[in-house]
């Protein structure tokens, strides 16, 4: 790992008469930054020849690829000839901070009035670039005009598109109702995924590019047999009316009958575990009655035993 000092001395004075202003920037000024190197940035800012002690504002700002910084504000008060050290930037590159040109700035005002700039400017390269503005939306027609998470068994066809700007290289997996998956193949940005079977279908999809960090995104859609209905009127437990319209497992009020004809509550327990779950019970407390009546039966022997003795005599 290497460790790079920056440094950018700044002597600055109030515009006056006789005063003078000077940048000196260092010979690592352009330089390029990879993975692991750590760097400090750091600026002085020296009252130089001026006869009195003065306050001034700084601003100080990295300025980075797709980031907007808020700049770095404070006052200094400074005697003449006293410096100011600005160290408020110090960071190790990692994978995940983006590639590109950067740039430190620091500005000098006094009065509303700027009396000094610098701008260090560098490079970092080798690292990952997160994706910007991913979004990814289920829709009912191939230009998604009608993005939509319900859709009518009839229509047998759901597409699937990935906003971004990145343009990033896509594929993904549906998950069926009934447990098995299949691969979704991406032309673009735009993936298609055939359904003929009523309930929830979950889709996973991996954007990936060189240079750029994957990411995974999720999303489900449903299926339906009548019209299309929100998913808020579908969940509310108050109105105690099963919707038939509604998707697969959304309707609390409701039993469907699967993929496999088996009726099957909103939480996904068919009626068969129903009864195999209440025999289990019932042969639970049987066992358990046993148990304490052998136990009643043992403790209650040896005392008949000693009254029959007692009668024999």
């Amino acid at each position: 790992m290497r460790a790079f000092l920056v440094a950018l001395i700044c002597f600055s004075l109030l515009i006056v008469p006789g005063a003078f202003a000077e940048v000196s920037t260092p010979a690592a000024s352009g330089g390029t930054f990879v993975t692991e190197d750590h760097i400090d940035l750091s600026c002085t800012f020296t009252n130089d020849l001026y006869n009195e002690t003065t306050s001034f504002i700084i601003e100080s700002a990295l300025i980075s690829p797709g980031m907007s910084i808020l700049p770095s504000i404070g006052s200094v008060t400074l005697a003449p000839s006293e410096s100011h050290e600005i160290t408020d930037f110090s960071f190790t590159v990692t994978d995940t901070i983006p590639s590109g040109s950067y740039s430190l700035l620091v500005n000098v005002v006094k009065d509303n009035e700027l009396v000094e700039t610098s701008n260090f400017e560098f490079t970092i390269q080798g690292t990952t670039s997160a994706f910007s503005n991913l979004n990814l939306q289920v829709c009912g027609d191939l230009e998604c005009n009608d993005p939509r998470k319900i859709h009518n068994i009839s229509e047998g066809l759901a597409f699937i598109r990935v906003f971004s700007t990145d343009s990033p290289e896509l594929s993904g997996t549906v998950l069926y109702p009934d447990g098995t998956t299949a691969d979704i193949t991406f032309i673009e940005d735009f993936g298609e995924v055939w359904f003929s079977q009523l309930g929830t279908y979950r889709l996973y999809i991996l954007a990936a590019k060189d240079g750029y960090e994957s990411e995974t995104m999720e999303t489900e859609f449903y299926v339906v047999k009548g019209d299309s209905i929100s998913l808020e009127t579908c969940a509310d437990e108050s109105d105690n009316v099963c919707d038939e319209n509604c998707p697969y497992g959304i309707d609390v009020d409701c039993y469907y009958t699967d993929y496999r004809g088996e009726l099957v509550s909103p939480l996904g327990s068919s009626l068969m575990n129903a009864v195999v779950l209440l025999a289990v019970l019932i042969i639970i407390v049987i066992v358990l009655v046993i148990i304490v009546l052998k136990v009643v039966r043992s403790r209650g022997e040896p005392v008949g035993q000693r009254i029959y003795t007692r009668e024999g005599y």
